[in-house]
């Protein structure tokens, strides 16, 4: 990857690519490619926050990057601009030094961050608003085979439901249930199933 040609950024954000953007989803892993990788994410926050789309971001840290304090300062900047922020339990702590969830989300609400879906999991999600835990909801049992790719699964059900002006409660289930069937399957992808199976597997 570090010599693809998919890491090889040379020019800033095109505003008219992203024209009508609602929903912008940051990784984490994107802004340890390298400098001109996270210039051109920095960007891309501006331009869609200034024409009144959101940013959704998944800290995604891997352990090897968390012994290394200067992930703070890329992440930082994405940080002060995320609407809506998916981490795990671990990542909570990460970012915040909190060891528990609820003081985490508060923590970063006093940050500006208004909204903090936690993974977790089997175990379900749980979204926190302005700091407090508003709505959770529970995992699904199924015969894992592969969890490669669930996490941005997840991540893609709940921008999916935000952009269709879903409640969290439908949300967080139908975020869950998308997560479970894809770990179904080996591969990153191959789990992954159509809209109306999902709702059907969720029960929406």
């Amino acid at each position: 990857m570090k010599d693809s040609a998919a890491v090889d950024v040379r020019h800033p954000a095109d505003a008219r690519y992203l024209a009508g953007t609602k929903v912008l989803h940051i990784s984490g892993t994107s802004l340890t490619v390298n400098e001109a990788y996270r210039s051109l994410i920095y960007d891309a926050i501006g331009q869609v926050k200034q024409d009144g789309g959101i940013v959704t971001f998944d800290p995604n840290l891997r352990p090897e990057l968390a012994e290394d304090r200067s992930w703070r300062s890329w992440y930082d900047p994405v940080l002060q601009h995320t609407d809506i922020l998916l981490p795990s339990g671990e990542e909570l702590e990460w970012l915040t030094g909190c060891d528990r969830a609820d003081e985490a989300a508060a923590r970063l609400h006093e940050q500006g961050i208004g909204t903090v879906v936690r993974k977790m999991g089997e175990k379900g999600s749980m979204v926190y608003l302005d700091g407090a835990a508003s709505v959770s909801a529970p995992g699904f049992r199924v015969d894992c085979v592969d969890p490669t790719g669930a996490g941005d699964i997840f991540n893609a059900g709940v921008v999916y439901g935000y952009l269709h002006g879903w409640s969290w409660e439908t949300t967080l289930r139908f975020a869950n249930a998308a997560a479970a069937l894809s770990t179904t399957a080996r591969g990153p992808m191959e789990g992954i199933r159509d809209i109306r199976s999902i709702q059907a597997f969720a029960g929406l």
